[in-house]
């Protein structure tokens, strides 16, 4: 009895150390689900230090001090704030549908952050494994994962999606690709493949043709829309610019250079905060500074910076293209692939086009690789030598009648040729702003029109036969179109044509230049400069 009333029934004893058996069991398992998180929070770390160690993120904080020359990006750090790019990621799983999908863009499109999103979505549910192509063969790289493709066995199949990242490194490897295409997908039907590739200007093999079936994501599938490059570059989350840069006219005018391009668009945020984390700058300053060359010469990340030398045979067609589409003068002419595969050029049935403003601008140098040493004194210095070098041949070719004049972009294109000849590297020539600049009010087009950067900021803008003059001349003034950019000096330039040549009576105003050609001949002609009275004759090039 005293054994009872001290250790209680024998049932209960029995229960107690089942009690007992049970807790230490519940303890030890918690002990290895201890042990199994602790393995996963380190694998997990060591994933996502091989996801950002590429480079550094796109999401780096609009202020965190880098230096101007150093400022690259590559993927996203998903710790800090990134874009979540939704519809591109359900883009992504919708065309999972076969063992391999390709992702196939210019550089700076962001792929690698698509495969870091990917990654963080579907971790939970299948395995995803990062491995980036950049050093080591495709074979060396894909060995420790069971794919044994010079033996061609498969070991250790399970649910997972192997993202292969700068594939096109490994493009040089045709069997190896074969072999895993063709030989090995079959023995590993759980395992899926994400391949990520840019084109590279300093020269890479075709993309293999076993890819051609495969389903695949492009360039344009990767672009922001305008609505969400305006979301970015608004957003105070740190992803940004500065709130006090948030001018309605650089937000704009960012937005349409780079046409979604995310890569630049991060690129032109951090440069403009890193640049200015020191100073409050005017709204004047940073739309000079967002159009200079300095903003340009960042953005080899995102076009390349081992351009060829141009084609003679090309050239003229290129230079005609920055002020619009052109005709594809040869779908197979390699220098014009090459350049949509680097993203600078795009197609459009018969037509090609720079791929954004910023492209064009970006381009600029390799069509004007010889400026001059020096800038001209005044704005009518450089028109009067612009004109000067205008081809008249190229004039009268360009006039299918004596009755015609030759449009708008014909000139556009002669003057620029002579801007560039005529002013020194350092000047950004930033042709047909009129387009990309913010409309204030019911002026949402323009004509064609220059802004010359540098040292100069002067703006110049082209018409034919006095139409819309006045507005021309509005869009400089306090409350004008062009007042945020704060121009030096401008003018804009009146190419008129009549049965005599001779100046007309038209409506003097100081920063108006009229000029006369007398129909049928380009050889020469006579302009009105401002508020000056006497008539200047110059003689343009053969």
């Amino acid at each position: 009895t005293k054994d009872k009333k001290r250790f209680g029934t024998e049932d209960g004893q029995i229960n107690r150390d089942y009690l007992r058996e049970e807790k230490i069991l519940l303890m030890n398992k918690e002990s290895e689900l201890r042990k199994e998180k602790i393995l996963l929070m380190d694998e997990k770390r060591k994933e996502e230090r091989e996801y950002s160690g590429k480079k550094e993120s796109l999401s780096l904080e609009a202020k965190l001090q880098v230096p101007s020359t150093e400022l690259h990006y590559d993927g996203i750090n998903l710790l800090k704030p990134h874009i979540e790019r939704r519809s591109l990621l359900e883009r992504l799983c919708g065309i999972f549908t076969t063992s391999f999908v390709l992702l196939s863009s210019p550089a700076g499109s962001g792929k690698t952050s698509l495969l870091n999103l990917f990654a963080a979505k579907a971790r939970m549910d299948i395995e995803c494994i990062y491995i980036s192509c950049l050093k080591k063969t495709l074979s060396d790289l894909l060995k420790p994962h069971g794919i044994d493709l010079e033996n061609e066995t498969v070991t250790g199949d399970r649910p997972r999606v192997i993202m292969l990242d700068d594939a096109h490194k490994t493009y040089g490897e045709k069997n190896n690709w074969t072999t895993l295409i063709k030989n090995l997908s079959h023995l590993m039907p759980q395992t899926k493949f994400i391949i990520a590739a840019t084109h590279s200007l300093e020269g890479c093999y075709d993309t293999p043709a076993e890819f051609s079936s495969f389903p695949r994501l492009g360039r344009s599938d990767f672009l922001l829309s305008d609505e969400e490059a305006t979301q970015l570059l608004t957003s105070n989350n740190e992803l940004g610019l500065p709130k006090q840069f948030q001018f309605d006219s650089l937000v704009s005018l960012i937005s349409s250079e780079c046409n979604g391009l995310i890569a630049a668009l991060r690129l032109a945020i951090n440069t403009i905060s890193s640049i200015f984390r020191k100073n409050n700058p005017t709204e004047s300053e940073l739309l000079q500074f967002y159009l200079s060359n300095e903003i340009t010469e960042k953005m080899s990340r995102c076009f390349g910076s081992a351009h060829k030398k141009v084609p003679d045979h090309l050239k003229s067609h290129l230079i005609s293209c920055l002020s619009g589409p052109c005709d594809i003068p040869n779908k197979r002419d390699e220098y014009l692939i090459l350049l949509q595969k680097c993203g600078i050029l795009v197609t459009n049935g018969t037509k090609f086009d720079y791929s954004s403003p910023l492209a064009r601008r970006y381009f600029f140098r390799w069509l004007f690789p010889n400026r001059s040493t020096n800038n001209p004194s005044t704005i009518k210095e450089l028109i009067i030598k612009a004109i000067e070098l205008m081809s008249a041949s190229f004039l009268k070719q360009s006039t299918p009648s004596t009755d015609e004049f030759p449009k708008e972009a014909v000139f556009q294109q002669l003057m620029l040729q002579g801007f560039a000849k005529n002013t020194k590297p350092d000047c950004s020539i930033c042709p047909e702003l009129s387009k990309r600049f913010p409309p204030f009010g019911a002026d949402p087009n323009g004509e064609i029109d220059f802004y010359l950067n540098g040292s100069l900021r002067w703006g110049i803008e082209l018409l034919i036969k006095g139409s819309g003059i006045g507005e021309h001349l509005e869009r400089f003034t306090p409350r004008g179109k062009y007042a945020p950019l704060d121009v030096s000096d401008y003018a804009v330039v009146d190419f008129r044509v009549n049965e005599s040549g001779e100046c007309t009576n038209v409506q003097r105003h100081a920063k108006r230049i009229s000029v006369f050609f007398k129909k049928g001949d380009f050889s020469s002609c006579k302009c009105i400069f401002g508020n000056e009275q006497g008539v200047v004759q110059l003689n343009l090039s053969n």
